[in-house]
């Protein structure tokens, strides 16, 4: 039956004038098995800007639950993991969650409690963590967040301060040198390892295993020390003002005279030329770089996802330590027709892919495209006629 549901989009990718469609859907999946699609009444609406987990007072910033749909023109498929660490069993302080998807892997080692203390010897030690059930895979527990001792000692500028009392809606408070740059919302980052400032500190859950996160590093040294810092250990959407994504945008404040290369550009994360990218601010004539538009952790943005491809999840499922399904085989067909205008077919690209395990779902958002002429006028959308169709894959068209 035909699908009427969407929000159209215009853009400019590539300098290409485009007119799309995004689409979302939402299914429900079974261990070992496949997807169905859920009642319309359940399915999750297209969300037209970031959406957090929670409202928190500056200088504290919640993680994102929902990216901005209508950044539409994606190249690669973001994929977003949505759940808790398990350990099922008693007396479990540490494990490892990971996400398959095709031949796409990602790992996290996830602690319990811990505190940071100081040896014998004076130096600083995590104590040995706590035992736990479950902890949430967010940015909240991954390395990260802000100073508060460092933002208390050195306040933002007076000019800041004034617009920030003239303009209290813009983020000025949660916006600072002292917020990590990857991850303002994590635990652990710190400016400087004085004792007043480690007295302060939450140490985090969650690190990668190839960037394990010590006591030494959570101190950067100095507000240009975040490029060095440990990586965010995380699955979900990242902000459109997080780095790397904001520097896309040529936003990013790296240290004097910084040559690069990030770690995420020497992981395959981000573009070679990431540390290069001009303001686009100042160099209007200057395309929008489209990685900007992927929203999911860094390195989680893949290629091509295939239809009806397998995924795994290990100790990610509120039952199954091991659970696996295969992602629905549903490609839309969509179908557009301006007004007066002939019928045009959109060709569908799979933008994000989004797994929560505790309810047992998958959202998967498209856009559907097509190059327009430089006449077409993007005032009418209610003249514009469209048609969407799922079909599974390989199934005539």
């Amino acid at each position: 039956m035909p699908d009427r549901l969407g929000e159209v989009a215009f853009g400019m990718p590539d300098g290409e004038r485009r007119i799309g469609l995004v689409l979302k859907r939402t299914y429900t999946f079974q261990d070992g098995g496949g997807c169905d699609v859920v009642d319309g009444d359940q399915q999750e609406p297209i969300c037209f800007a970031e959406l957090a987990y929670e409202e928190l007072d500056p200088p504290r910033v919640s993680p994102v639950q929902v990216d901005n749909d209508l950044f539409a023109f994606r190249r690669k498929t973001d994929i977003v993991v949505q759940a808790n660490a398990y350990t099922y069993v008693n007396d479990v302080s540490m494990t490892h969650v990971s996400v398959r998807v095709g031949t796409f892997k990602r790992t996290i080692r996830v602690y319990g409690e811990r505190r940071l203390i100081r040896g014998i010897s004076g130096k600083l030690l995590f104590d040995l963590p706590e035992p736990f059930d479950s902890i949430p895979v967010r940015y909240d527990r991954a390395y990260g967040g802000v100073d508060v001792t460092a933002l208390r000692r050195r306040p933002a500028p007076l000019m800041l301060r004034e617009l920030a009392e003239a303009m209290p809606q813009l983020p000025i408070a949660t916006d600072t040198p002292f917020h990590y740059a990857r991850n303002p919302c994590g635990r652990g980052f710190l400016i400087e390892d004085d004792e007043e400032s480690l007295a302060a500190v939450e140490v985090p859950n969650l690190e990668f295993p190839f960037d394990p996160i010590t006591p030494e590093r959570l101190a950067v040294g100095s507000v240009h020390g975040w490029v060095d810092a440990p990586l965010p250990a995380c699955m979900d959407w990242q902000s459109a003002g997080w780095f790397p994504r904001f520097a896309y945008l040529g936003c990013a404040l790296f240290p004097p005279d910084y040559k690069g290369p990030v770690p995420e550009t020497e992981l395959g994360w981000a573009a070679p030329d990431l540390a290069d990218i001009q303001p686009v601010i100042s160099h209007p004539e200057e395309m929008c770089r489209m990685e900007f538009m992927q929203g999911a952790s860094a390195g989680m943005c893949l290629d091509y996802v295939s239809p009806g491809e397998l995924v795994e999840l290990r100790n990610l499922h509120p039952i199954y330590p091991f659970c696996t399904f295969r992602l629905p085989d549903e490609v839309p067909r969509v179908l557009m027709q301006p007004g007066g205008g002939n019928c045009i077919a959109l060709e569908p690209h799979l933008n994000a892919i989004v797994i929560r395990p505790e309810e047992d779902q998958v959202v998967m958002i498209w856009c559907a495209s097509a190059p327009v002429e430089a006449t077409f006028r993007s005032d009418n959308i209610e003249d514009l006629r469209r048609e969407v169709s799922w079909l599974a894959e390989g199934s005539p068209r």
